[in-house]
């Protein structure tokens, strides 16, 4: 009886600990999937005295490139966003 008792008692702890594993595997993964990865193109047309074109290319977990470009370039004058590297955007 006694054995039983023992067997089920590692049969309980090896499905706790099994669960609990892939829980955190799976929390782990998860947050990885659920972000897109953006390559983009801000390209800044100046405000100040003569205007200057100036391209400058970000990588960002934002939701569009023109949300990154306008947060990291705001007030530098105006802002047209590409998706993609500045390489390929001519």
């Amino acid at each position: 009886m006694e054995e039983i008792q023992a067997m089920l008692g590692i049969l309980v702890v090896s499905a706790i600990a099994l669960t609990g594993y892939f829980v955190l595997a799976q929390g782990g993964a998860g947050a990885a999937i659920s972000q897109t990865y953006l390559s983009c193109c801000c390209n800044i047309l100046t405000d100040e005295g003569q205007q200057y074109l100036v391209r400058s290319q970000i990588q960002t977990f934002a939701d569009t490139c023109k949300q990154a470009c306008d947060f990291n370039y705001a007030g530098q004058g105006k802002i047209f966003a590409q998706d993609g590297l500045c390489a390929l955007n001519p």
